[in-house]
């Protein structure tokens, strides 16, 4: 199931988060920037209130429109130098199947 879309900022995460996190969080130490859903950790290109104004999911800020979230992008970031990712938020809900596997 799709929660919702963002746009992050490429290069940025949050440097304090890596130097006093990473070795209770990562399983790998190398890793060199983290991505994340959450915007404290990986900055959003938007907002909080332009997704509220204008195409808000109900779920932690994320747009639930694809093409809506492309349209405010291509007329906002023409006047930032920032350059950005699309991300997709997703939920995995276990099939009948994998309850039965697990014994639920």
């Amino acid at each position: 199931m799709v929660l919702g879309f963002d746009a992050r900022v490429e290069g940025q995460s949050v440097p304090d988060w890596l130097t006093t996190c990473k070795e209770q969080y990562l399983l790998r130490l190398d890793v060199e920037q983290v991505l994340s859903t959450d915007t404290m950790i990986w900055p959003s290109a938007i907002s909080e209130k332009a997704v509220l104004r204008r195409a808000p999911s109900g779920v932690n800020f994320f747009w639930a429109d694809l093409l809506e979230l492309r349209k405010y992008l291509s007329k906002q970031m023409r006047r930032s130098s920032w350059t950005f990712s699309l991300i997709s938020v997703t939920l995995h809900v276990p099939s009948c199947e994998d309850e039965e596997e697990f014994g639920r």
